[in-house]
């Protein structure tokens, strides 16, 4: 009576398992699907990103003396 008691103890408690995860499981897999799809537009965003930080950067340096940290007004 034990080992039967304990039997279905553990066959519930494994379905408990399988049916919280499962539908975990298919969220997890549609989340990373959607990423996916979304990589090529955020690869294109950080491209202009990145220009738009080159030329700030660029800019600025221009501005800034590295010797005495002296700021000149933009041309």
């Amino acid at each position: 009576m034990y080992l039967t008691s304990r039997a279905v103890d553990d066959a519930l408690d494994l379905l408990e398992v399988l049916i919280a995860t499962k539908p975990l499981a298919r969220t997890e897999r549609e989340s990373a699907k959607e990423k996916l799809r979304t990589l090529p537009r955020v690869e294109r965003a950080s491209a202009k990103l990145a220009t738009a930080f080159q030329v700030v950067f660029g800019t600025t340096s221009e501005q800034v003396d590295t010797d005495t940290g002296e700021i000149t007004p933009p041309r």
